[in-house]
């Protein structure tokens, strides 16, 4: 996530924009999205997918090799506040649950639904301290979501469960996308909260967590995931 100065956002979209075939040339990019609410503005997201810890040091150090990379750091850079890079595992029950899977590759780069005003949801968990608490968190959710899966708008997917591994720990954040936009949101949120399944465990979840955030991300028009 990189904090651009307000002044300066559309310009980084432009220069990032014009690069975003050497990036997806340079690293595994999957996801690419900017804010409209529920937190920090003017912050892109960018989610890379890499086999293993090695991988991604790998595929960085030749990044930093590549000169014309270079020269877009250069440019936008000074557009920066600050960044903040983190790395989540993906929870296996993501494909367990939906029968794809963002991180092993099982999920095409283009994902199923689609519509002309897709949105990203974000929905972060903080849990409390202990080796325990993500698994829990995972055991519980798994129970809930499934029969929450049953009761969305017909462009709401999953993409993604993660829990960090680096940065700040015990973090889970769910991925949603709604082909369909903020109506598929509501509509999701809606029937989410009539299956009784789900609600019971939210309930169990509420406890193991110490605060909750959620926001709505507008798709970059380069990001491979729309």
């Amino acid at each position: 996530e990189y904090k651009v100065k307000p002044n300066c956002i559309d310009a980084y979209m432009l220069e990032t924009t014009k690069t975003a075939a050497l990036r997806k040339s340079l690293v595994p990019l999957k996801i690419f999205t900017l804010p409209e609410t529920g937190g920090f503005l003017n912050t892109p997201s960018h989610f890379y997918v890499y086999e293993s810890p090695g991988q991604r040091q790998q595929m960085r150090a030749k990044m930093a090799q590549s000169k014309e990379w270079v020269q877009y750091l250069d440019k936008v850079r000074p557009m920066m506040i600050e960044q903040h890079s983190s790395l989540f595992y993906e929870a296996p029950l993501t494909h367990d649950v939906t029968g794809e899977s963002m991180i092993t590759g099982m999920r095409a780069d283009k994902l199923k639904k689609s519509g002309s005003s897709p949105v990203f949801e974000y929905r972060r968990y903080q849990l409390g301290l202990g080796y325990d608490a993500v698994p829990k968190f995972l055991k519980i959710y798994e129970a809930g979501v499934r029969h929450k899966l049953e009761n969305v708008h017909e462009s709401t997917e999953l993409v993604s469960l993660l829990y960090s591994d680096t940065g700040t720990i015990n973090q889970v954040i769910e991925v949603w996308h709604h082909g369909e936009g903020l109506q598929a949101m509501d509509e999701s949120r809606v029937k989410g909260r009539m299956v009784s399944e789900w609600t019971s465990a939210v309930a169990k979840l509420v406890p193991l967590s110490t605060s909750f955030n959620t926001s709505i991300n507008s798709v970059a028009s380069f990001s491979p995931f729309r």
